[in-house]
């Protein structure tokens, strides 16, 4: 707990000044590792939140047990303070656009040098967040290659200005100022990814974390503000905020007058949200949101493999199920089997899941899983299932950190139910477990397609097969994800590396620096010929339109 002694009390941060949060209600979260050997804790920590938030006076947390404080704004006072941060953002955005491509790259490497020098402190931040050892470092891979020389070498030819003709050329402009709505899970390579591509296309951010975890984004932003101070670049680029309602907050940044509006939002989250969202952007009359949601990812196994490969296939896809509990964004959420391999391969991953465990979130384990924040959902996914004609194969308990069934236990046992329905709308929620439902496919790759397609939203889809043809046809069909041939369904280097999706659903990898800017066309300087020479040029072209009659 060393690395957290200096981050106990969190600040909310306006460029290189904490925000002042005199008489403001400050969150208590608990020791992670602490509430995970006795769940009592959890609600103990709901209880002083609840009473602050009541104005109730409380004792304070069990000494040697609080992980964190942090402000949160009052509703009072939150358009005051988005007034100042919007303000101070655009100025910092103006400043920054003196600073050349280069200058941009060179500040990115400041950055990345101290963020990659402190693994341990974003380990320890990240644990208390709920997320064990291992989950950190599975995430870490599209950090560090965000930060590296090829990468950065292929963003500034995709960011420089490409000539069109004598007097134009097309630029990426900026947004300006950016406001980012930061995931409550695995927020460090998400924010980091996101400070990343605003610094590199020249933009400002202001980050609102979770209010409940915002732990490591509130560290994150103020890390990073030192960084940028120290290497000469405007305060104000990178700014946080903290509030009990997110849609408070984004009415406000999209409401306010002239200037006092953010020229972007990006929301990383549950998609839930979407069409309330693509509303109030509408209404503010702003540019489409970048919408990230959570997907509802899908793999098929076709029946061509062999039974060592299925053995593989069996620990990928339990693997890209489990990991973290299942809370990542792109862990996967359904799976659909031929029915020639479907039995040997749900007897396979039977065996995998079992691996899977409770234990100490510091654990450098792969196998070894987090809490989950859906846990008391858990038992009413898994019912809903069965209730549909669903068989359970393995898992469905809650258990404590010792791996013990208990009823409020924050863990959730490994699950698999064979017999889900490919119609069934159960397939279509975003499920934040460990909770697999397996589909059997009689008619093949392309009845496989349909069913996953049918879903409408989705990160990534893996397949594996070994016929070429299978993939073509997915390649043809599919169109709810980034295809994974015969990969690692979390494979984070996905995220940083090849296409891009629209600005609603994530359909494919995000390159944040060049979905942080707009394609324009620059006049340098308008073509100084007289009305004759202009004539006599065209001279050519309209006796070609005279001859097609035009």
């Amino acid at each position: 707990m060393s690395e957290l002694s200096d981050t106990t009390r969190l600040r909310l941060m306006t460029g290189t000044r904490p925000l002042a949060d005199a008489g403001w209600r400050r969150q208590v979260l608990l020791d992670a590792e602490a509430k995970n050997e006795d769940p009592a804790l959890y609600g103990l920590e709901a209880a002083l939140n609840r009473d602050r938030a009541r104005g109730v006076a409380t004792a304070e947390p069990p000494d040697g047990l609080l992980a964190a404080t942090w402000p949160l704004v009052p509703s009072e006072a939150l358009a005051e303070v988005c007034r100042g941060q919007i303000t101070a953002a655009r100025e910092a955005v103006q400043a920054y656009r003196a600073f050349s491509l280069e200058r941009r790259i060179a500040l990115v490497r400041a950055v990345g040098a101290r963020l990659l020098g402190r693994l341990e402190l974003w380990r320890e931040l990240t644990v208390q967040e709920g997320y064990c050892f291992n989950t950190f470092l599975t995430s870490l891979d599209a950090i560090v290659r965000g930060f590296d020389e090829d990468y950065l070498r292929y963003i500034a030819s995709e960011l420089a200005p490409t000539p069109k003709g004598p007097y134009a050329r097309v630029e990426r402009v900026p947004f300006g100022v950016v406001g980012v709505i930061v995931p409550a899970n695995a927020s460090f390579p998400m924010l980091t990814q996101v400070i990343e591509g605003a610094l590199l296309s020249g933009n400002a951010i202001i980050a609102k974390p979770s209010h409940k975890l915002a732990v490591v984004a509130l560290r994150l932003i103020e890390e990073v503000a030192a960084a940028l101070e120290e290497h000469g670049a405007p305060p104000a680029l990178v700014s946080s905020v903290a509030c009990r309602s997110t849609q408070e907050l984004i009415d406000r940044w999209l409401s306010g007058a002239g200037d006092e509006t953010v020229d972007q939002l990006v929301y990383i989250g549950s998609s839930r949200h979407r069409d309330s969202l693509l509303e109030r952007c509408r209404r503010a009359g702003g540019p489409p949101p970048i919408l990230e949601f959570e997907g509802v990812d899908a793999a098929y196994v076709h029946g061509d493999l062999s039974d060592a490969r299925l053995a593989e296939v069996a620990a990928l896809i339990a693997y890209a199920k489990n990991v973290a509990s299942g809370q990542y964004c792109v862990s996967l959420k359904r799976l659909y089997v031929d029915a020639r391999v479907h039995d040997r391969l749900v007897e396979l991953l039977q065996g995998e899941f079992a691996r899977y465990r409770p234990g100490a979130l510091r654990s450098d384990d792969p196998l070894v899983m987090g809490p989950c924040g859906q846990a008391a959902k858990f038992a009413g996914v898994v019912s809903a299932f069965l209730d549909e004609g669903g068989e359970l194969r393995c898992g469905g308990a809650r258990l404590d950190a010792r791996g013990r069934e208990c009823e409020r236990g924050p863990f959730v046992e490994p699950t698999l139910i064979t017999g889900a329905r490919p119609e069934s709308e159960l397939l279509r929620r975003e499920h934040s477990m460990p909770l697999l439902p397996v589909v059997k496919v009689h008619g093949g790759a392309r009845e496989a397609a349909g069913y996953i397609e049918r879903a409408g939203f989705g990160l990534r889809c893996s397949l594996f097969a070994n016929d070429p043809e299978v993939a073509r046809v997915f390649e043809a069909e599919v169109t709810v994800g980034t295809l994974i041939v015969n990969g690692n369904h979390l494979d984070f280097s996905v995220q940083i590396a090849g296409g891009r999706g629209g600005t609603t659903l994530d359909q494919n990898a995000r390159v944040w620096a060049l979905d942080l800017t707009v394609r324009r066309v620059r006049i340098d300087r308008a073509p100084r010929e007289s009305p004759r020479e202009i004539l006599r040029r065209a001279a050519g072209v309209r006796q070609q339109l005279s001859a097609l009659g035009g």
